[in-house]
């Protein structure tokens, strides 16, 4: 007479404490049901669960007999694929058995998971009697991640419209709508605590990535212990004409876009500059109409705050004029600085210093329109 197995598994306890009872049969009237039920979560220490049921044979338990059990793990309720198979053997005690199984970390990802069981008795011999259809691995086996990830794990928001991982802490409390309204890949919600905390005793505590919109999005007061600094970004200051004050008493127009020496000797101009603190200095450019035979320059500089006399060292940059009588040049002209750009505010002053031909001959009259000064950073000012 054929054999009936009837199979009732118990439970699948996972190391994190979730639960789920299953029924199987023979395939030709196979069934299932599942659900979970409470657990208490508890910390993560591998992937490796408990899978204990009993095994019935025409509606008795088998006992003292060696049978064996195949677990198939697939990626959707029919076809698709068969990710991993792992079998056990167990000897039952009138019917129940229990067994340990490891698919493997890399196996529960956050996507949907099920599970086809087979079995025979005795174990390695015969064919295996399966279950029709396949076990619903509900969100609850994958307590096993709940309080510490895996290395690798990867949790994904599909829908584009929620939050890919949100930690609370403390009571329950209404976030401005303006903030309830965004979407993120961490979301960190504290009333009185600390939201999200990231320790790395070497790497990147937090690391965070964005196509289009912000990495890191503060609304409020953010705290720094340690030095902040960024990938490096160039910027830049400019100094209109209006700042620069004139050495000594002469004739000059300055309309505050423009300035112009009217006098019949050469004018220096003095503009002060103030550039962020270890910003790199990289060049300079002045804007002019240029139409003399004399030589126009600016020069940025700096002097020591207390003592020292001025040497070459003190000059950063200059940028010379290029025109002459009937070769007008209007435009703005540049000049790399090479050398001595650490800006250091706590030892130095900057400042601009402008010439002028004089004015009157057939030259045109030179005018100058500003000074754009850039410079790279890598740490906020």
């Amino acid at each position: 007479m054929k054999r009936s197995f009837f199979l009732f598994l118990l439970t699948i306890l996972f190391i994190a404490g979730a639960f789920a009872w299953t029924i199987l049969d023979r395939p030709d009237h196979a069934f299932a049901q599942a659900g979970p039920l409470a657990g208490q979560v508890q910390t993560a220490t591998g992937s490796t669960f408990t899978y204990q049921g009993r095994l019935l044979d025409n509606g008795q338990p088998v006992d003292g007999m060696l049978c064996q059990f195949l677990f198939t793990l697939w990626d959707a309720e029919s076809g698709g694929n068969d990710l991993i198979t792992r079998d056990a053997t167990a000897v039952l005690h009138q019917g129940y058995f229990s067994v340990e199984m490891d698919f493997g970390q890399d196996a529960f990802t956050g996507e949907p998971r099920w599970i086809s069981v087979g079995v025979r008795c005795p174990a390695y011999q015969g064919q295996w009697q399966a279950l029709q259809g396949r076990i619903a691995v509900n969100p609850t086996p994958y307590a096993m991640v709940a309080e510490t990830l895996p290395p690798g794990a990867v949790i994904v928001d599909k829908t584009g419209s929620n939050v890919g991982l949100y930690a609370q802490s403390g009571g329950d409390w209404t976030p401005p709508l303006e903030i309830a309204l965004k979407t993120s890949g961490l979301w960190g919600d504290s009333q009185a605590d600390d939201g999200v905390i990231g320790t790395s005793q070497w790497g990147n505590a937090l690391y965070g990535y964005s196509e289009f919109g912000k990495a890191l999005y503060a609304d409020g007061d953010a705290h720094v212990e340690g030095e902040l600094t960024w990938k490096t970004k160039t910027s830049a200051i400019s100094i209109a004409p209006a700042a620069f004050q004139p050495e000594h008493d002469a004739r000059y127009s300055n309309l505050g876009h423009s300035l112009m020496n009217n006098d019949s000797s050469e004018i220096y101009w003095i503009a002060p500059v103030q550039l962020p603190h270890k910003a790199r200095v990289t060049k300079i450019t002045v804007c002019w109409q240029d139409g003399h035979d004399g030589v126009a320059q600016v020069t940025l500089k700096r002097r020591k705050l207390v003592g020292g006399e001025l040497d070459e060292r003190d000059n950063l940059a200059t940028v010379r004029s290029r025109g002459a009588v009937n070769t007008i040049i209007i435009g703005c002209y540049p000049e790399d600085v090479t050398q001595y750009a650490d800006v250091d505010n706590t030892q130095y002053a900057y400042y601009l210093n402008l010439t002028l031909p004089r004015h009157g001959g057939n030259d045109a009259p030179m005018e100058f329109y500003g000074v754009i000064i850039e410079y790279e950073i890598t740490e906020p000012y």
